[in-house]
């Protein structure tokens, strides 16, 4: 009886091992999107795959690089553990369709929903609505990409444990970088520049690092804008940045809404406001340099510059799915048979 329900139990995991080969299927919903500008959807799927297969991406193992530029897609990456590199290469809409359309707006040309440690890196966008947008995810690093003539830059919605690093967000017309609802978040090394309506915006972000980054001459040209918008924040370090030439460097909104913030060895000139606080004494009193020095107090000029990024080690081999089970599955035939050819010889 015992070696009956011992080849039952045998057969019952060869079986499940024959019937459980396959690719892993997404089930995430992506129904909510709100697409305004007609765009072709793309996709790198949570199995790795690139659809449609004629995108010019090249899978080496968890490294994908742009093997040519992008025009009108907008590529959800819903797989984690990856680094997407453009390797020089460009993301963007038409130029007639982006310049035709004024007061419409689309979805991001690189979308991360529910991601987790995903590198983005080395590409351009422009001409876009938005150039990468990442909602309710964590460990997104956006590293040494250029954005350009396009809406808006970067958006990162409810994130947490990201970097934003060593990019160039230029000439955008509603803004560089915005961040919201959103904790742990190290900003640096970024040239924030010439972005019409303001040139970062943190809203309801915590513990995080804003450091030695360009912020330059971020305005709406009728001397409005600012450098950094900041509401409902709390506990961030705001720590050798370069202010210059913006109409506010830093602005505080909203009463009573932001505290504990660290504004340290800060360079701003020509500023026309440094730092303008409207939430009164609870913004304004914890909103401070350390050691009595004032948080407007202008410490030499140093332009900061990350290095481009360094070439990653070696790609993974891309895991060989249909092999590993094949193996699997030889393993218990091999097992199910040896036992009972034991099973007959003890008969005997």
């Amino acid at each position: 009886m015992k070696e009956k329900t011992l080849l039952a139990i045998l057969t019952a995991i060869l079986i499940e091992l024959i019937a459980g080969v396959g690719f892993p299927m997404s089930n995430a919903d992506y129904s909510s999107i709100v697409e305004i500008v007609p765009m072709e959807h793309g996709y790198i799927r949570s199995d790795g795959t690139i659809e449609p297969a004629t995108l010019p991406i090249e899978r080496k193992g968890y490294f994908y690089f742009l093997k040519g530029d992008i025009v009108n897609y907008t590529v959800e990456i819903q797989s984690n553990n990856i680094i997407f590199d453009g390797n020089g290469f460009s993301l963007a809409l038409p130029q007639e369709s982006y310049t035709t359309m004024p007061g419409k707006y689309g979805p991001a040309l690189i979308q991360i929903i529910n991601g987790s440690n995903i590198v983005v890196q080395n590409t351009t966008f422009s001409t876009c609505y938005q150039g990468i947008s990442a909602t309710n995810s964590s460990g997104i690093t956006i590293l040494g990409n250029n954005f350009t003539n396009g809406r808006g830059s970067v958006i990162l919605r409810s994130c947490s444990d990201c970097d934003v690093s060593g990019n160039n967000l230029t000439e955008n017309s509603s803004g560089g970088l915005s961040a919201l609802d959103s904790t742990y978040l190290n900003i640096a090394y970024n040239n924030i520049s010439r972005n019409q309506n303001g040139g970062c915006l943190l809203q309801g972000v915590t513990y995080s690092n804003i450091t030695r980054n360009n912020i330059i001459d971020n305005s709406l040209g009728d001397l409005s804008g600012h450098g950094i918008y900041v509401m409902m924040a709390a506990n961030n370090r705001f720590f050798e940045n370069n202010f210059v030439n913006n109409p506010t460097a830093i602005f505080f909104a909203g009463q009573n809404v932001s505290f504990d913030n660290l504004i340290y060895r800060n360079y701003f000139h020509g500023n026309m406001r440094d730092i303008l606080n409207t939430g009164g004494d609870a913004v304004s009193g914890t909103n401070e340099s350390p050691l009595g020095s004032p948080a407007s107090t202008c410490f030499e000029l140093q332009l900061y510059s990350a290095p481009s990024p360094t070439p990653l080690a070696t790609p993974l081999p891309t895991p060989n799915v249909e092999a590993t089970a094949l193996v699997s599955i030889i393993i218990g035939v091999v097992t199910v048979v040896g036992l009972l050819i034991y099973f007959k010889k003890r008969k005997h």
